[in-house]
C-alpha cells in the first residue's frame, strides 16, 4: 500500500496571481485529512512571467549578493548568462524551476567592477518545449 495519494482537479473562472488551495480527504479505512498550500495561478500561455521576473536590489553595491527572482508556467529549464555590458560572458547559472512556483537565484557581485551588467535568461518548458528568452540589467555601484 502507498504511503502517499495523489489526485488531481480543474478549477475554473480564478485570476491569475496568488491563491491558496484546500484539500480534503478521506482515505479507505475512513481516516481523514486535509492540507493547504499557496500557490501562483498563471495562465498556461506564460512561460515566464515578464511583470514577475526582475533583479533587486537594483543598483546593487559592489561585493553584495544580488536576487534574480522569476516564475515559470511550466516545469522548465533555465539558463542564465550573466554579462557585462560588451556582451562577455561572465558567468553560466543552470536551473529547474517548478511551474507556478517563485524562484530566487543569488548572484554574487564579488569581484564585478562598477558597470552595467546584463542577464540573458533562456527558458525552455519541459513538456511543451516552448522556448522564451529574456533581457534583464542591473548596476554595481
Amino acid at each position: 500500500m502507498p504511503d502517499f495519494y495523489t489526485a488531481s482537479g480543474i478549477i475554473k473562472g480564478l485570476r491569475a496571481g496568488r491563491a491558496t488551495v484546500m484539500v480534503r480527504g478521506t482515505d479507505l479505512s475512513n481516516n481523514q485529512g486535509e492540507t493547504t498550500r499557496d500557490i501562483v495561478l498563471i495562465p498556461r500561455e506564460d512561460l515566464v512571467v515578464e511583470e514577475k521576473t526582475y533583479i533587486y536590489p537594483n543598483p546593487v553595491n559592489r561585493g553584495e549578493d544580488l536576487f534574480f527572482k522569476f516564475i515559470t508556467g511550466e516545469n522548465c529549464e533555465i539558463v542564465l548568462y550573466l554579462m557585462n555590458i560588451g556582451g562577455r560572458i561572465i558567468t553560466k547559472l543552470e536551473k529547474e524551476s517548478k511551474g507556478g512556483e517563485e524562484n530566487i537565484l543569488k548572484i554574487s557581485t564579488h569581484g564585478l567592477k562598477h558597470d552595467i551588467y546584463i542577464i540573458v535568461m533562456e527558458v525552455t518548458g519541459k513538456d511543451s518545449g516552448r522556448r522564451k528568452k529574456m533581457i534583464k540589467k542591473f548596476i554595481v555601484k
